[in-house]
């Protein structure tokens, strides 16, 4: 274990700490430091086990993704550990719809699509979370009645590769998939966990940890994917993927528009299977009447053009991979995306990372060259190719 071994100033540094949350392994503080800056402090008592703290200390570490809180640093200070963390000023998803009511689907499918990327992107690397639950799920931000939220508390999270079972029975009463009492468990019991938080969402209740789980005034295709989600049988649970192209999640319109999930899809993976293309030749039929009337497009008019395509839209789509003859294109949020451009022999030479802020307003283009290592283009389900530290930065 890594963890630094500090001194009591270490922990003088943080002022006006306050209480805001308690579990079985520790207490958490929203806390400033000394530059004025918030962030959550969390002590783990002493008694946990060294193994049980560096393995939420490495899950965070090596989750690096906008919708999972960010790792700041870690100390020890007499015999507990503190880990400093990005704050989420807001509070618990659970504590929001105890106070204010389950939210509307619109607004719950929004959150799920947010979770089912940072779950997503922690199974691909290898971390089962299994204490998924609204408790854990934190609300960074609330833009315009939409929650943007950060998966938290690692403390139960275990490495864990496909194909691989864990055998630890751990969880939240409610959240728990029936296998992980069996001892016998995979990534599917994050599913079962998260349909328990998209049924928290909408109800403002919990699971109930032992008898019929009641789908009483939820519509029909909520029902339905709760149901999915939280199948006894792990065989028949609904995967990630399967989710976002579910009913529930298809038939919600846009809030900028009227365009379905499902068409945006279609049309999105549409547009990204053919980009790596050259435009096919349309041959135009001009006579001699009308060929002085055809002017070229003025800079102008080809800047008006290219702004209708900017900033490029990925609502809704994170999660989505393509591999064609172009390269390799992933779609890792709502908020960045990337492209591993191929050259000749499927080797990358350069990879485009774009991220929109999150007002929509502006995106950067990250150009990371990479011919020199002889990178060869990867399949969809493989992992992502590392980046370079020093990347050409283009925006506007």
């Amino acid at each position: 274990m890594t963890t630094n071994r500090a001194s009591t100033s270490k922990l003088n540094s943080f002022k006006d700490l306050v209480e805001i949350g308690r579990g079985g392994f520790g207490v958490v503080y929203s806390a400033k430091r000394e530059n004025g800056e918030k962030v959550a402090l969390k002590k783990i008592d002493g008694r946990v086990s060294k193994d049980r703290v560096w393995n939420e200390i490495k899950s965070m570490r090596s989750l690096k993704h906008r919708n999972i809180v960010e790792f700041y640093e870690d100390f020890v200070d007499g015999n507990d550990t503190y880990v400093v963390m990005e704050l989420c000023e807001f509070g618990s998803l659970r504590t929001y719809v105890k106070n204010n009511g389950g939210i509307d689907e619109e607004k719950a499918a929004h959150v799920l699509r947010q979770l089912i990327s940072a779950v997503t992107f922690m199974h691909r690397r290898g971390v089962l979370h299994r204490d998924l639950s609204a408790g854990n799920v934190f609300i960074k931000s609330i833009r315009r009645g939409a929650l943007i939220v950060k998966l938290g508390d690692f403390g139960l999270a275990t490495n864990l590769r496909h194909g691989e079972t864990a055998c630890t029975i751990v969880g939240t009463p409610g959240y728990i998939a029936p296998q992980v009492f069996n001892q016998d468990y995979d990534q599917s019991a994050d599913v079962f966990s998260l349909g328990g938080v998209l049924y928290t969402m909408l109800t403002a209740r919990d699971p109930p940890s032992k008898g019929h789980l009641s789908l009483n005034g939820l519509s029909r295709n909520a029902a339905d994917l709760v149901e999915k989600m939280m199948h006894i049988d792990a065989r028949k649970r609904i995967s990630l993927a399967e989710i976002a192209m579910s009913d529930f999640m298809r038939d919600l319109e846009d809030p900028g528009g009227t365009e379905s999930y499902a068409r945006s899809i279609e049309r999105r993976s549409r547009d990204v299977r053919s980009s790596s293309q050259p435009p096919p030749i349309r041959r135009l039929s001009i006579s001699n009447r009308n060929i002085s009337e055809v002017k070229p497009l003025g800079i102008s008019e080809r800047m008006k053009q290219n702004d209708e395509n900017w900033p490029m839209d990925m609502e809704r789509c994170g999660g989505q991979r393509v591999k064609t003859a172009g390269g390799r294109y992933i779609v890792e949020s709502d908020n960045r995306s990337r492209f591993e451009v191929a050259a000749k022999g499927d080797v990358i030479h350069r990879i485009l990372v774009v991220e929109c802020d999150s007002l929509r307003k502006s995106q950067k283009v990250f150009v990371h060259k990479i011919a020199e290592r002889r990178e060869r283009c990867r399949e969809e389900s493989e992992d992502l190719i590392d980046l370079t530290t020093s990347p050409s930065v283009f925006g506007r």
